[in-house]
C-alpha cells in the first residue's frame, strides 16, 4: 500500500480549538454577515430560514476554495431565545460547530455561549440575530457547546437553554488509512487510538485527525455519518 501525497483532512489546521473571534460586517432583518476569524472566513445567517453559509476568503495551503452550508428549516421568533441554526461544517482541515438564531427582545440583550471545558463567549445580537462559531479540532470533547443564555444588559439571566450532547465519537471500530488516494481504505481497529498494524506490514498512527464518514458498518447494520479516526503511515512495510 504505497502512500500518496495526502490532502487536508479534519485536524490539518493551525486554527486553535475554541471560540472563533468574529467581526460583524453587516446586519439587517433578513441577514447577518460576519467574519470569523476576521478576514479569513465569511459566515452568513439567513434571517428567514436560519440557513448558515460559509465562504473561505483565505485558503490554507493544500485547501480548496469551496464553501458550505446547512440548515434552512426556519428561524422562529420564539420568546425569548430561539436556536434555529445548529450544525457542523468540516472544511480545509478545520471542524466547526455553529449555533445561532433570534432573540426577543431584540435590544439591550446579549448572548452567552458556554462549552464543556467551561470557556464562555458573549456576543451582541444584531437586528435580533446572533451567530457563534467554535473550532473543534485539538479539543473535540472540551469544545462541545453545552448551553446558551440570553442575558439582559446588566447580565441578569432572562433564559437559559441546556443543549443535549451528541453521542460519543467512537460509534464505530473503523478507522481511515490516509493514503492520499481518492478512496482511502477503511479498516477495523478495535484497539484505537493505539497504532494500527496492517496486514502488509505497515504501521499507522493517529495524529488527532478525524473524518466524517457515511456508511460505516456497525455490527450487523450500516451507521453514519460518523466521525472516525484518520491514521497516517508511520512505518512502511518490508515488501
Amino acid at each position: 500500500m504505497a502512500p500518496m501525497t495526502p490532502g487536508l483532512v479534519i485536524g490539518d489546521t493551525d486554527m486553535p480549538p475554541g471560540f472563533v473571534a468574529q467581526t460583524v460586517l453587516s446586519s439587517a432583518a433578513s441577514k447577518l454577515i460576519l467574519h470569523a476569524p476576521p478576514g479569513v472566513i465569511r459566515w452568513t445567517l439567513d434571517g428567514d430560514s436560519c440557513r448558515v453559509d460559509q465562504t473561505w476568503l483565505v485558503i490554507p495551503q493544500g485547501g480548496s476554495p469551496g464553501g458550505g452550508g446547512f440548515g434552512g428549516a426556519g428561524c422562529p421568533w420564539a420568546p425569548h431565545l430561539s436556536i434555529g441554526a445548529r450544525g457542523s461544517l468540516g472544511t480545509n482541515g478545520a471542524l466547526f460547530s455553529v449555533i445561532g438564531g433570534r432573540v426577543l427582545p431584540p435590544d439591550n440583550v446579549q448572548i452567552r455561549v458556554e462549552m464543556a471545558n467551561g470557556a464562555q463567549m458573549t456576543v451582541q445580537p444584531h437586528d435580533a440575530m446572533w451567530l457563534v462559531i467554535v473550532q473543534r479540532c485539538g479539543d473535540y470533547e472540551g469544545t462541545e457547546i453545552t448551553s446558551v443564555e440570553l442575558l439582559g444588559a446588566d447580565n441578569s439571566l432572562i433564559e437559559r437553554k441546556a443543549l443535549e450532547l451528541p453521542r460519543p465519537l467512537e460509534t464505530t471500530t473503523r478507522i481511515v488509512l490516509r493514503t492520499g488516494s481518492a478512496e482511502d481504505p477503511i479498516v477495523d481497529h478495535p484497539g484505537q487510538p493505539a497504532d494500527y498494524f496492517h496486514t502488509d506490514g505497515t504501521v499507522w498512527t493517529w495524529h488527532q485527525r478525524w473524518r466524517l464518514v457515511g456508511g460505516a458498518r456497525g455490527g450487523d447494520r450500516i451507521v453514519g455519518p460518523v466521525h472516525v479516526r484518520v491514521y497516517d503511515l508511520l512505518t512502511p512495510g518490508a515488501d
